[in-house]
């Protein structure tokens, strides 16, 4: 089977667990014989490229990248000249590579590759791992399941909360500018959702994001979790460190967690917390630690590649996963288990369906849940570690083959 990735970010520009994921689900598709060939931008790489058995196409993109960690912002790829263009492409590249199936991993390939599909034919799926499709900032699905309604809304309630809590920049001329790009993205967002109910097959990496799609009148999405490889065995861990691995945003609770975590110091003093990521409260959260004398119990690691993270987990007596926002399902919470590492996670989001009782701990996200479940979980953390290993390979082999078989399945029905 010929199966087409359309990728917004992809090696060596990857940001993180979505990218990671999709590059896991096309190395397991190769492995069992299909030819799978990624589309993506070239923000300034070799044209094509064929890595681990996957062929890698980066089309013409005018925006270049002077690293790979670069920041982009959303408008160059989520505006009317990228809809034609990606269209146009997408249209000729299918056309000349007849590939079977379509699949789309970024939202921001949805217009085009429905018209694109639709002229030559070729049926698609997308895999959906974030709300994009129904808000294109998507606060107003922190407290509840209906996206903004209209506008009036949009503005007033979600862009002056983004305009609070993630803009650093507080002066009338960045308002007005950052008000007419929510407004523009929210139009855009209305073309790509107007497109998604187009989409022949459409999966949500969990139930929770299922459940806010039906919400919103997105009919018949079928969940199949996203697909991890990890090759790591595990290894006896720090029995003093926890690790938390995300951005320093507000919906991570990262700032929950570290609220948490000056209470555990008065049971736990010699516990000690890794802070992996960046993000617009770094400056606050390293601020606090100072006020509080704990520069040598919590350290800032920054931005590590993918194996320096996965080896830190594997050493960490527990991970935890704080998000105060419903976090679809988040790629560390999985990378934990199946290195071996137990998880503290929140009840917001999709990762309370992974983290089974045997395998860690769910709690509220408030500064009491928080710490009590921190304080369990050491007690415990060596039963929970044992529980994990001993179901470590089914574990593997159901983000691992099982996912890309039921993937399979999927390719099989539309075709």
């Amino acid at each position: 089977m010929k199966i087409l990735f359309l990728v917004k970010f992809y090696q060596p520009f990857d940001r993180g667990g979505s990218e990671w994921s999709t590059h896991d689900l096309a190395k397991l598709l190769a492995k069992k014989g299909h030819k799978v060939s990624i589309l993506t931008p070239n923000y300034g790489a070799q044209p094509n490229q064929i890595i681990e058995g996957i062929n890698i196409f980066r089309f013409p993109f005018i925006k270049k990248l002077k690293n790979p960690e670069e920041a982009i912002t959303p408008w160059w790829t989520n505006n009317l000249f990228w809809f034609i263009y990606t269209t146009l492409y997408i249209w000729w590249f299918t056309a000349k590579n007849k590939p079977d199936i379509i699949h789309i991993h970024s939202t921001e390939f949805i217009p085009a590759a429905v018209i694109a599909g639709k002229i030559n034919k070729k049926k698609s799926i997308v895999t959906i791992r974030d709300y994009q499709i129904l808000c294109n900032l998507g606060f107003c699905l922190w407290h509840k399941d209906l996206a903004c309604q209209n506008i009036v809304e949009y503005l007033k309630k979600d862009f002056n909360f983004f305009y609070q809590n993630y803009s650093d920049k507080r002066y009338l001329l960045n308002y007005i500018y950052l008000q007419a790009a929510a407004i523009r993205g929210w139009f855009m967002q209305k073309i790509i959702k107007y497109f998604a109910r187009q989409i022949d097959f459409k999966i949500a990496v969990s139930q929770k994001v299922s459940q806010v799609f039906t919400k919103n009148k997105f009919l018949n999405l079928h969940v199949i979790n996203n697909p991890i490889l990890i090759d790591q065995i595990a290894v006896k861990a720090y029995p003093n460190r926890i690790i938390y691995i995300g951005k320093l945003s507000p919906g991570k609770g990262v700032s929950l967690l570290l609220d948490a975590f000056i209470e555990v110091q008065r049971n736990l003093p010699d516990l000690k917390l890794l802070i992996v990521g960046s993000g617009i409260l770094k400056s606050k959260l390293l601020t606090k630690v100072k006020k509080h004398k704990l520069s040598e119990k919590v350290q800032f690691k920054g931005q590590l590649n993918h194996d320096e993270v996965l080896n830190l987990v594997r050493k960490s007596s527990f991970a935890i996963v704080p998000s105060v926002w419903p976090e679809p399902l988040p790629r560390s919470a999985i990378e934990a288990l199946l290195s071996g590492t137990p998880v503290i996670t929140s009840d917001k989001g999709g990762t309370k369906e992974v983290i089974k009782k045997e395998y860690g701990m769910v709690c509220n996200p408030d500064v009491n849940s928080l710490k009590a479940a921190i304080l369990k979980m050491y007690k415990d953390r060596l039963m929970f570690k044992k529980n994990i290993l001993k179901d470590l390979n089914k574990l593997k082999r159901h983000y691992s083959t099982e996912t890309a078989d039921k993937y399979l399945s999927v390719y099989k029905k539309i075709l």
